[in-house]
């Protein structure tokens, strides 16, 4: 799958998997901003005579204005977007049917408004939403961490670093996605003690106190 266009357009192509011609796009786990290991690089051996067997799309879906990427598991692929909602611009969750690209929810989050971005008329959220079991973790542009059912969408916890734990907003906004690691969330947060703050993955519906890392 592969978005295009500043975040206009999605396009998911079928690449015929090596040993697996009939693979579905559902089978595909990206759970995380460049991939669950963390290193960009996709397990799955892709054939390459797509001269003589060009790769087949599957579907293509229009997307407001958005510079984030995309995670895909248990068959939904999730992203971030700008739209308008209650007479401003603000940036939405949404999961879209990984075999369709048809839309399961969208969740507005917070103000999408980039003043310093040097994007253009199409700026939009940068970061990515991170998965990790029926659970999302999305990360906004002005520092506010949400936890949502990856089902449907709807609001587990959400934490406001600015106001409840001293974050800064950087000049360009926030870019960074949340990043996991076993039982442990890593987020960029700028504040007066570290640029870096780690804190406990929720398991009870609350967020582990945010720390600093020196």
């Amino acid at each position: 799958m592969l978005r295009l266009s500043f975040g206009f357009t999605l396009l998911c192509i079928r690449a015929a998997m090596v040993g697996s011609m009939t693979a579905d796009v559902s089978a595909i786990e990206w759970t995380q901003y460049r991939s669950p290991h963390h290193d960009g690089i996709s397990r799955e051996l892709i054939r390459t005579n797509w001269a003589q067997e060009p790769p087949r799309q599957i579907w293509k879906v229009p997307l407001k204005p958005a510079l984030s990427s995309f995670s895909v598991a248990g068959g939904r692929a999730f992203t971030q977007v700008r739209r308008p909602f209650g007479g401003r611009d603000e940036e939405f969750c949404i999961a879209l049917n990984a075999e369709t690209g048809k839309e399961l929810w969208a969740v507005p989050l917070g103000i999408a408004f980039y003043p310093h971005g040097g994007v253009g008329f199409d700026d939009g959220p940068r970061s990515t939403p991170s998965v990790d079991g029926d659970r999302v973790y999305v990360l906004t542009s002005y520092l506010r961490m949400a936890c949502l059912e990856a089902a449907n969408g709807q609001i587990v916890w959400s934490k406001y670093l600015v106001s409840e734990y001293g974050a800064k907003v950087i000049e360009w906004q926030n870019a960074a996605s949340p990043l996991i690691v076993g039982d442990l969330i890593f987020l960029n947060a700028m504040s007066p003690i570290s640029a870096r703050w780690h804190c406990a993955k929720p398991t009870a519906g609350s967020l582990g106190c945010p720390r600093p890392i020196r």
